[in-house]
């Protein structure tokens, strides 16, 4: 009998069985396939760490650019204030903590492992702007004797806050474009307040 007619039922086994040399040829297709899968799994799961890691340096350059900011901010708010503005003569008058913490956590931080450009960039002009607000504070009594009592000191810093508020919200959007993508298109759909 032929194989063929044998089992009509099961047609493409029955014609896998008819023709004895497609067995080896797809032996050698799937063997190519595993052979590439063997190649492209490494090279996935290596891609998708260094996107995890990523991820991370980024969420970790958000938190640091956070604390820079709200050091730079602290002493901004303290430095508006007359009355409190006295404290920075006294020595150990300002709350030293704050730039140290930051100043720890920007040490932790390793910019040069941060692959956005942008981020790095920002993350190194808030640590000039925390390094300068630092000589700020050393430097008070110089500008406290001076006419305006230190408010010129006093509106310096403030602009310095201000940049750093800035540089940590494009920090904080560069390392989230798609939340920050979708909150500015809620935004925009948002009714306009009169």
């Amino acid at each position: 009998m032929d194989p063929v007619h044998a089992c009509a039922g099961w047609s493409i086994l029955c014609w896998i069985e008819a023709h004895p040399g497609l067995a080896a040829w797809l032996q050698a297709v799937f063997s190519v396939l595993a052979i590439l899968v063997a190649i492209a799994a490494p090279v996935m799961m290596a891609a998708a760490e260094r996107r995890r890691r990523q991820a991370h340096l980024n969420r970790q350059a958000v938190r640091v650019a956070g604390m820079v900011s709200a050091a730079i901010e602290v002493l901004a708010k303290a430095a508006s204030d007359r009355e409190k503005r006295q404290v920075f003569g006294e020595v150990g008058g300002y709350p030293v903590h704050i730039f140290e913490s930051a100043k720890l956590a920007l040490a932790r931080l390793d910019i040069g492992t941060i692959e956005h450009e942008g981020i790095s960039r920002a993350i190194h002009i808030l640590s000039m702007h925390l390094q300068a607000s630092e000589n700020d504070v050393s430097d008070f009594a110089h500008f406290a004797d001076s006419d305006d009592g230190g408010d010129r000191w006093a509106s310096h810093i403030d602009e310095r806050s201000q940049a750093a508020i800035d540089l940590y919200l494009s920090v904080k959007a560069a390392a989230a474009p798609r939340k920050a993508n979708l909150l500015t298109r809620m935004r925009d759909h948002l009714p306009k307040k009169s």
